[in-house]
């Protein structure tokens, strides 16, 4: 279970190439592994940098902040596919500029 590799600092937390090699999986194997961990209650976090490295949140508050900055990047993530989806449906050929 990748939640017993983790520990609880964000600096030294795993990096998703280090966690493929660990468990001989994929990118997307290890993302489906940190959602079923996650659904089962592991409070699994991951940073926000280039190179996201997961790991563990030691208490509450620090979880909150962690899925306050997920919402929010959910979010916008959200709003630029509404826009991508808004182009493509208005497709007129390729704009330039």
């Amino acid at each position: 279970m990748i939640h017993e590799l983790l520990g609880s600092d964000p600096l030294t937390g795993w990096t998703m190439p280090q966690l493929k090699k660990r468990l001989g999986a994929s990118k997307y194997e290890v993302l489906a592994q940190i959602e079923r961990e996650r659904r089962r209650g592991f409070p699994i976090c991951q940073t926000r940098h280039v190179w996201e490295r997961y790991y563990l949140a030691d208490n509450k508050k620090h979880f909150e902040t962690f899925v306050k900055h997920y919402r929010a990047d959910t979010r916008r993530a959200v709003r630029s596919l509404d826009y991508l989806e808004a182009i493509l449906t208005n497709w007129e050929g390729t704009k330039t500029t």
